[in-house]
């Protein structure tokens, strides 16, 4: 009879409804369970595991892609579009803005500054800031005898008493923006990190009492 049948669905067209169920026993899990067998395929992983086991395969084709020359070509490209892009540079400004407030930051910024003033156009822009504070500087001779001490003998910072290092700089106690003076009792030494945030408040002190009086001060 169900030769009959099967002989009549094959002149008609029709495909079999049946399916033949096999069991298996899963190489994951080692758990028993049964599949349809209707491909031909043997399965080796039951419905649970066989999603992980592929997600698993997934990732270690495409970690072995991103070792190749190919792949590392294609990641580079891909990280500089990224970078190129306005969320890129917000995303690395963030980033690098929490490095910089970390000690490890913080070092490393003073290393910057000091290797980029050993280069000839770190010694040019130095110059030309020395040049132009001179210029607005009330004795320009004691400025420079301050900044030949604090190289000579070496003094730590005045704020958070950091041991010496060539970035160190001479600071004004009282900005010359806000009528401060090359005095000797005016100057300080300063890391770049104390130095950095000094000047910020001076300058929103110094922006504060210009809205309030701008005939106080002159543009220097």
């Amino acid at each position: 009879m169900t030769t009959v049948i099967t002989s009549l669905r094959a002149e008609l067209g029709i495909r079999s409804t049946l399916r033949r169920v096999r069991r298996g026993v899963c190489v994951e899990c080692g758990k028993a369970f049964e599949y349809p067998y209707t491909t031909g395929r043997l399965r080796k992983y039951c419905s649970e595991c066989q999603p992980t086991v592929l997600r698993r395969q997934k990732n270690r084709v495409l970690r072995e892609y991103r070792r190749s020359a190919e792949g590392k070509a294609a990641n580079m490209e891909s990280a500089t579009k990224y970078r190129q892009s306005s969320k890129g540079r917000t995303t690395r400004n963030k980033i690098m803005k929490e490095y910089y407030q970390t000690p490890d930051g913080r070092v490393a910024v003073d290393n910057s500054h000091t290797r980029y003033r050993q280069t000839p156009q770190g010694k040019v822009a130095v110059a030309r800031m020395l040049s132009n504070r001179r210029e607005r500087s009330t004795n320009p001779g004691s400025y420079i005898a301050r900044v030949e001490l604090l190289h000579t003998i070496h003094e730590p910072c005045a704020k958070c008493h950091t041991s010496y290092k060539i970035s160190h700089q001479i600071d004004h106690i009282v900005a010359l923006c806000l009528g401060g003076t090359d005095d000797w009792s005016n100057l300080q030494p300063l890391c770049v990190s104390c130095h950095r945030q000094k000047s910020g408040m001076d300058l929103s002190k110094f922006r504060e009492l210009l809205k309030k009086d701008p005939d106080r001060f002159v543009k220097v």
